[in-house]
């Protein structure tokens, strides 16, 4: 199972020419040892109950790779109410723009920044063991011995 950081129904600007706002599902998955950080959302019809089922389509998750994020932050945002704030997601391809209530845009932006910019330290035990797991990180002692034979082999100057 994925640590869900935050979710919430918000509103994501269309990167079209009007601009218009549309109501997604956002979802904030932690790292885990399965899969990486991520931002998933996907359009919320007007009317609709949103059941687990419609949570893990597959077809309308887009995701947003938090290895991704170039910066975080609240933003102005046009043709908005006053218990609004927008805050956008920068990545090293897209600009992303979500509206939420103004109560709770500091928590995304801050649950967000934690999520792509701050990496917990590892113990170096739990390290070691990580790298363990891959040979090219075993020490000399438990490794293999290769032999190398070369044939037809002549030294140029």
């Amino acid at each position: 199972m994925e640590d869900t950081v935050k979710e919430g129904l918000l509103h994501m600007q269309q990167q079209k020419f009007r601009k218009k706002w549309k109501r997604v599902w956002l979802i904030l998955y932690s790292q885990s040892i399965h899969s990486v950080a991520r931002l998933e959302y996907f359009e919320f019809k007007e009317g609709s109950i949103l059941s687990e089922r419609q949570i893990t389509r597959k077809i309308d998750r887009k995701l947003i790779r938090m290895s991704d994020c170039v910066r975080i932050s609240e933003v102005l945002a046009e043709n908005c109410s006053k218990d609004s704030s927008a805050f956008s997601v920068e990545t090293t391809s897209k600009l992303y723009t979500f509206l939420t209530e103004r109560t709770d845009c500091n928590d995304w932006v801050q649950k967000l920044t934690e999520t792509a910019f701050q990496h917990p330290q590892e113990d170096s035990d739990a390290m070691a063991m990580r790298m363990k797991e891959n040979e090219l990180y075993c020490s000399h002692e438990g490794g293999k011995a290769w032999v190398l034979t070369f044939y037809n082999w002549k030294f140029v100057s």
